[in-house]
Order: C-alpha cells, then structure tokens, then sequence
C-alpha cells in the first residue's frame, strides 16, 4: 500500500468542459508541501493542453482553501535552514505557476475560495481570473510578518487596483481581510453565502465554457496581458544576470 508521502494531494476531475481541481490536504488545510506545488502545477498544465477543457476551477477539501506554506517549508525559510538546492526548487515552481496561470493557459481559473486563503493561498485568489468567496471567509498575505516577500500574484495583481495605502497595510500587516473588504477592494469577484462558493464557481464556469475558446482566450490575454509581459521581463532580466560576460 502507497505511503502517505506518495498520496495524491490534487485531485482533477473533468465535469463536461470544465476541469475541477482539488487541493486534497485537508488534514494539513491544504497546506503547500514541494508535492502539492508540483501536482498543481501538473494540473494546470493537463488542462493547457486539453483543448476539450474550457475552464479551470479550483477548490479546496476539508475547511479552507489552503493555510498557506507547509510548516516545514515556511520554518526553513524563516530560519533560512534551507538548503540552496531545496530553495531553488521551490523558486522554479512559483515561477511555473505563475508563468501557467497568465501565459500557458489560456483559459479562465475559477477559484472558490471558503474558510480561508492564507499565504500561497491567497496567490492562488491572485491568480485567479475570478473568485467566488464565501461571505464568512477571509484572505490573509502574511509573508512579510516573518521576513519573507509577498507572494509574487498578490504584488503584481493586486498592486494593479488597490490603493497603495490599503495595499501596504494587507501585505506589510498581513491582517485578514474579510469578504466584504475583499469585494469592495477588487480582491474577489462574488460573495456568495457560506457554503457555497464552489457551487456557484461550477455553475459559473459552466456559464464559461459556452464562450468559444477563442474568445476566452481573448479575453484573458486582454485581462492579464500586462502581468504576462512583466513576468516575460522579469525573466529575460534574471536571465541576463545569471549569463556570463563576454
């Protein structure tokens, strides 16, 4: 019998056009460990490549969205106990994960968001192209608390349209914000009774998936175009450093 390590901790279910997947650590809240990282990668790039999927929605098992990093992973961080080697792995992932969700996918994420989003939680509602939140929910980015920068989403989205005010008090504070706070600065996009934000996201992205691909595409480069181009820099520029001068 499989061990524990070697669970799977997404689970990706296809429902007509529309792939749902699954944060399945619901004893741990969902937390991010480096195998959940890389199986949510996995998923997003299954649902790039299948042209039968229209829309991706995301979800979490058990009471909330996700907690945040793995206590392990953030307590290495924090210490900076991590080795070089680990650390990059982790740099790699963020960097897949955000180059899948605006460049590679091509597709709306849906995300359904209930008891809370902390952390690389709340990236996960950054990176989002909607998000149904359940009114008793709430979002929390609480990275900079323990020295470490903010998940990069939550500064290159949010940044676009929150007062820099209120953006600094959520990031530099790391206080929770609630749903109605969330709604009124942008950060989601329903608020919906507790209960029964996944429902809504379903029945939403099946409203979607009944716009052709083209235009779905369409609208998220128009949508998220800016962020893609600054991930693209980002990238040349870190390229550029790492490359040896002639």
């Amino acid at each position: 019998m499989a061990g524990a390590a070697t669970d799977p901790t997404v689970v990706v279910e296809r429902i007509g056009a529309v792939c749902s997947v699954q944060l399945a650590r619901p004893d741990k809240l969902n937390a991010a460990s480096p195998q959940l990282q890389a199986e949510f990668n996995e998923a997003l790039r299954a649902a790039a490549a299948d042209d039968d999927v229209r829309v991706v929605v995301l979800s979490g098992r058990g009471r909330a969205l996700s907690a945040g990093g793995d206590t392990d992973v953030l307590q290495q961080l924090v210490t900076g106990t991590a080795a070089a080697a680990f650390q990059r792995q982790l740099a790699d992932l963020t960097e897949e994960r955000l180059r899948l969700a605006f460049e590679d996918l091509g597709k709306p994420l849906v995300v359904a968001l209930h008891g809370f989003a902390i952390g690389w939680g709340a990236e996960l509602v950054a990176m989002a192209d909607v998000v149904v939140m359940d009114d008793d929910a709430y979002l929390q980015e609480p990275h900079a608390r323990y020295g470490i920068a903010p998940a990069p989403a939550c500064e290159l989205v949010w940044s676009r349209f929150v007062p820099p005010g209120v953006l600094t008090e959520i990031l530099a504070l790391g206080r929770r914000v609630t749903a109605a706070e969330a709604l009124r600065w942008g950060l989601v996009t329903r608020v919906v009774p507790s209960g029964q934000a996944r429902t809504v996201a379903l029945d939403l992205a099946a409203e979607l998936a009944e716009v052709p691909a083209g235009g779905l595409a369409a609208v998220k480069r128009a949508v998220h175009g800016d962020v893609a181009a600054r991930l693209r820099e980002a990238r040349g520029q870190r390229g550029s450093a790492s490359s040896p001068s002639r």
